[in-house]
């Protein structure tokens, strides 16, 4: 076998195992119920929620790279979000802390909590700040950047390689 076929064969295992971001629940497990189809729950900041003290914590999420993951872009992760809240009949998602992809992780990381309010009209200071019209244009500036931060790695190396072997 010649060398850049070893390499093939030794990469190929790492490029099969990426898989999803990395969940972590807090106060609660998964829940085995069904969510209604038409659930939608609300996903605030937390300076913006305004989290009053009726409102019943019912546990905290954190979703996180795994390395070599993949679906973790912002939408992926608002689906994941929206589907816990759902199947824990929580009311509204209030982010404590959220990072955006870079240069070290390609993935939308994000923890927070759960609430159930007791009220169906949950008042938010930016309520379309998480809209999927939103997230999408967000999602897609993400990969954008992700696309320039390869192309410049990408570059670079091959520059430092071809300047390595071409001083041999």
């Amino acid at each position: 076998m010649n060398g850049s076929v070893k390499k093939l064969v030794c990469l190929l295992p790492l490029a099969l195992a990426a898989c999803a971001p990395g969940i972590s629940r807090i106060g609660y497990d998964k829940p085995q119920e069904m969510q209604p189809a038409d659930c939608k729950v609300s996903i605030s900041q937390e300076k913006e929620a305004g989290v009053k003290e009726t409102w019943k914590k019912l546990g905290s999420l954190k979703v996180y790279d795994k390395g070599m993951s993949v679906g973790c872009g912002e939408d992926d992760i608002m689906g994941i979000i929206n589907s816990e809240a759902c199947e824990l009949g929580a009311d509204v998602f209030v982010i404590r802390s959220e990072s955006r992809p870079d240069f070290l992780s390609s993935c939308y990381r994000v923890k927070g909590d759960f609430y159930k309010t007791g009220d169906s009209a949950v008042a938010l200071k930016e309520p379309d700040r998480y809209s999927e019209d939103l997230v999408s244009k967000r999602e897609h500036s993400d990969r954008m950047s992700q696309i320039v931060i390869g192309t410049i790695a990408g570059v670079a190396s091959f520059v430092v390689s071809f300047l390595y072997f071409s001083s041999r």
